[in-house]
């Protein structure tokens, strides 16, 4: 990136991204970062007349807003000792649970943290359904199977729906191992 294109941006951009990062609703504060990007767009990148350049500096713009906002709010966090949502680092988010919300599961509960939810439900089986695996060592059977569903639309993105994403598998894991911890 050219580096007198990244100073004058960096100059306009910064107040107004540290201005979107100290906004507490996440809907508001995406809203604010393109903002953001659109006046840097039209004051930047709309009076180039060659068009390769163009082209060129709209990408640079966009690596540039993700390099600030991710060096501002680790700037916020690490010296503030504010986080982007307004808390404080050893503040936690309350969550809020229920239970037994679907009649014919085994159980079920929904929890709330933050702009988060997760349904989950439960069902309870015999020996023969077990999962049995083929490995190395020979067959080997799962008691607990945990299924973790994280589709784009749950965050309000659009996407792909196909087979579980690392994102998922990772996340899927790491409930499996909580659970099992308390059963």
């Amino acid at each position: 990136i050219d580096a007198d294109f990244r100073t004058q941006v960096e100059a306009f951009l910064t107040p107004k991204i540290v201005g979107a990062l100290k906004t507490r609703e996440k809907a508001a504060r995406y809203g604010a970062y393109e903002s953001a990007k659109k006046e840097a767009e039209e004051k930047f990148v709309s009076v180039i007349t060659d068009k390769d350049l163009k082209a060129q500096r709209k990408k640079e713009l966009g690596t540039i807003v993700e390099d600030l906002k991710y060096k501002k709010s680790r700037e916020m966090i690490l010296t503030d000792k504010v986080r982007i949502d307004g808390r404080n680092t050893t503040t936690v988010r309350p969550i809020a649970c229920e239970v037994g919300l679907l009649p014919r599961a085994h159980g079920s509960g929904l929890f709330t943290r933050g702009e988060t939810q997760v349904l989950g439900t439960v069902t309870l089986g015999t020996g023969d359904d077990e999962q049995f695996i083929d490995a190395l060592q020979g067959t080997v059977t799962k008691k607990f199977l945990l299924h973790y569903n994280f589709p784009p639309y749950s965050v309000g993105e659009t996407g792909r729906m196909g087979g579980q994403s690392r994102r998922e598998i990772g996340h899927g894991r790491l409930a499996r191992r909580g659970v099992q911890a308390v059963l």
